[in-house]
């Protein structure tokens, strides 16, 4: 983790303790928001006009772990899904 920048040796305590990028990219949703309160990913799908969206990924749903690195995963196979039905 120390090698990707997830996670640095504190000069506080000297512990590994995960840097703001980790938190991100590998924290839980509830732990990232605490740090940065105005977090917030959503994804949605509008497919039909007259539904508000045909499917949405948020963030806060409390259904996935809601960092980064989950939600890219999430919604890339929702894009190539949807590519491989327009084809």
């Amino acid at each position: 983790m120390e090698q990707i920048g997830a996670a640095a040796i504190s000069k506080e305590d000297g512990k590994l303790h995960p840097t703001a990028a980790g938190l991100l990219m590998f924290g839980e949703e509830y732990r990232i928001v605490r740090e940065f309160p105005e977090y917030f990913l959503d994804y949605r799908e509008m497919q039909d006009p007259t539904i508000r969206w045909t499917d949405r990924v948020h963030s806060s749903s409390g259904e996935w772990s809601g960092n980064v690195f989950d939600f890219f995963f999430l919604v890339y196979n929702k894009l190539l899904k949807g590519n491989k039905n327009a084809f």
